[in-house]
């Protein structure tokens, strides 16, 4: 009766993985009471679950007695998440991807020109045809006697023109500048 007794206590002892630290491949079996093993296999089994769902465990079901949860140091974990902390090549290990992502250049101010392009674009979008083409082609480059030619006017008229319409957009865009 007693052997019986033995057997029986042992099939129930639950035993949680213990990683080597000379071997991260090995483990060490140490027993632990029921309430200590639901605790600790819950916390194992969500992380195991969330590393197969994302792809990255590939643990066999026959070693599932080995995963401690530590993915990172696991044989059969792909760890292909980057950090922006690693080195990007072993040429140089001072370069980090952070340092790629950092920009030099203002977002706002980048945003805060487009916005002003746009409002000066419907703004010249309102004009008459001929006052439209007068500034595509004065910011194009073109002279007045080259614009003159464009539109079939006079210089002056080109020259007056000019002056209206830059006045007209400098009205509408009051905020912008």
């Amino acid at each position: 009766m007693k052997k019986f007794d033995n057997q029986r206590q042992s099939q129930n002892q639950r035993y949680h993985p213990l990683r080597r630290e000379n071997d991260k491949d090995s483990v060490d079996l140490i027993p632990v009471t029921e309430e200590q093993y639901q605790v600790l296999m819950r916390d194992i089994n969500r992380t195991r679950k969330r590393e197969q769902r994302a792809g990255r465990c590939f643990c066999p079901k026959k070693y599932f007695f080995k995963c401690d949860g530590a993915c990172d140091i696991c044989q059969y974990h792909r760890n292909d998440t980057v950090s922006l902390e690693s080195p990007i090549s072993d040429d140089d290990e001072s370069l980090t991807l952070a340092d790629t992502l950092v920009s030099d250049t203002d977002i706002a101010a980048e945003l805060e020109e487009e916005e002003r392009r746009k409002a000066a674009n419907l703004a010249i979008s309102h004009l008459s045809d001929r006052d439209q083409k007068i500034v595509r082609l004065f910011m194009d480059g073109l002279s007045e006697r080259d614009i003159s030619q464009w539109v079939d006017c006079s210089q002056k008229t080109v020259n007056n023109r000019k002056k209206a319409i830059f006045a007209e957009l400098l009205d509408k865009l009051v905020d912008w500048f």
